[in-house]
């Protein structure tokens, strides 16, 4: 099963499962992972992560599979003068597959809006979709703010055909692609990893009778 890459964004867990947050692993070497200093989900504060605490880290691979593994905070050190955190680095066997791809996705061209931060800047900007999924979307940007994969973002959006007295949907995404295609910018593919459940069952009803709208069609 494949680890977490450096420049990855992980998801963490602490064994209350009340406090969760995230982190970029900074490296890897063959018994460690190298996380920069770990942030609540929203990114307002610091997560509290004591030497020896045990927590769960999540995470996805290029196909937007999720997995997990258990394992324990080491120390704290610099790497390359980055304040991070050490912990123990799983074997192969001891990392869980928790969910396969599994959300059919089917060609959308609706407006979407993005928000992420980078620093103290917040980049705000909209773009068009190429696809979606309940578990995610791709879309090209009106301007191109040089998004990076693993960028966490934060996209909106309404589905067409949906009532009028319907909020937008809000997903926050992680970025796991960045390509050029024959379009006049870069498209970027994005996997939902907070989203809440009535959404999600939103983008899949609308999914589900897109592709009903397309057989008929004979696409």
């Amino acid at each position: 099963m494949s680890l977490p890459v450096a420049g990855q964004t992980v998801y963490i867990e602490k064994k209350n499962r009340a406090d969760r947050g995230h982190a970029r692993v900074l490296d890897l070497d063959e018994t460690t992972l190298y996380l920069d200093e770990p942030v609540t989900l929203d990114g307002s504060f610091a997560l509290d992560l004591p030497i020896g605490e045990g927590i769960s880290i999540s995470y996805r691979l290029a196909d937007g599979s999720l997995c997990r593994f258990e394992t324990s905070v080491l120390s704290r050190t610099l790497l390359d003068r980055l304040g991070s955190i050490r912990v123990v680095k799983p074997i192969a066997k001891d990392i869980l597959r928790v969910q396969r791809r599994e959300f059919a996705r089917v060609s959308m061209s609706i407006d979407v809006s993005y928000l992420l931060r980078r620093g103290d800047r917040l980049i705000m900007g909209t773009g068009i979709t190429r696809d979606m999924s309940g578990g995610g979307l791709s879309f090209w940007p009106k301007i191109d703010h040089g998004i990076r994969v693993t960028d966490p973002i934060t996209v909106k959006f309404t589905l067409p055909g949906e009532a009028s007295t319907l909020p937008p949907i809000s997903a926050k995404a992680e970025v796991l692609r960045v390509e050029n295609t024959n379009h006049a910018s870069v498209l970027y593919s994005l996997h939902f990893h907070e989203i809440s459940n009535a959404c999600q069952q939103r983008i899949v009803r609308h999914v589900f009778k897109r592709q009903i709208e397309l057989r008929a069609k004979g696409v």
